[in-house]
């Protein structure tokens, strides 16, 4: 039995420390290496960025409240801890990403081109349930009234088995620095949510947020991470229910992502 717990426990440390394997911006590497390289267990704080990152990275999907309890546990197993800091200095050492800080909106633990998990997202924002902890959303748009922000969650290669009719939305890129999108089946140029969009123009206070990933798993069967192209702004628009929507990208996304989206966007 002992053995038995042991081997469950180690593999959920495995799938913990994969859920990393998708980090690929120096800031944020950097950031969790200072964390993880403290002599002892942090005071915890979840008004942290890196914090809460790690907290929901690892895997901790209970209120920040019980972030302490975490660290002190983890700073107990000094193994599991240099593990942690070795693999987090591998993909330091390896990254080759060109990031650019977020302008306009303050989210410290956002990069532009950068890749992210959705959790990861929403604790960087740092939207919380009512017990405290990260907010878990099962849609692709979600709104941060604070920051006046829209989150945008696009998901190119879309089937039949994962999506309704009614949200096999058309979207795909227009160039690198322009993208098509189609709103909630909803959405109208009248409605509030319609107006904040067409809002959404350099120097409004308004903001757009386009996170895109290929498909909904990668080749391992694991959920596949969504790509930051960054801020967005507002062109224009045709219809209505939804609304067609296309955005002019602030940074041209990377020329291999924008081959790769072309091709998974048919």
């Amino acid at each position: 039995r002992a053995k038995r717990a042991r081997t469950a426990a180690a593999t959920e440390i495995e799938r913990a420390f994969a859920r990393l394997l998708h980090i690929d911006d120096v800031a944020r590497l950097r950031g969790l290496r200072a964390l993880v390289g403290k002599s002892s267990a942090p005071k915890a704080d979840a008004d942290d960025h890196w914090q809460r990152l790690l907290y929901v990275l690892l895997g901790e999907m209970g209120p920040y409240a019980e972030m302490q309890r975490y660290w002190d546990g983890l700073w107990a197993r000094p193994h599991l801890r240099d593990e942690l800091r070795q693999l987090l200095a591998l993909l330091d050492d390896r990254s080759r990403l060109v990031s650019t800080p977020l302008e306009g909106v303050t989210i410290p633990a956002l990069r532009t081109h950068a890749t992210y998990g959705l959790l990861e997202v929403m604790s960087a924002v740092d939207e919380r349930t009512k017990k405290g902890g990260v907010k878990k959303i099962q849609i692709g748009v979600y709104y941060v009234e604070r920051l006046k922000t829209d989150l945008l969650f696009v998901t190119l290669e879309k089937s039949e088995k994962d999506y309704s009719p009614t949200t096999l939305y058309n979207d795909y890129p227009i160039s690198r620095t322009r993208f098509h999108w189609e709103s909630q089946s909803s959405c109208h140029a009248g409605t509030k949510t319609g107006r904040r969009y067409t809002q959404a123009t350099t120097g409004s206070g308004q903001h757009v947020l386009l996170f895109v990933r290929e498909r909904k798993k990668d080749a391992r069967g694991e959920t596949m991470p969504y790509r930051f192209l960054g801020p967005c702004t507002y062109r224009t628009h045709k219809g209505a229910r939804p609304m067609q929507i296309e955005w002019t990208l602030n940074y041209a996304m990377p020329a291999s992502f924008y081959q790769e989206v072309k091709v998974a966007a048919g």
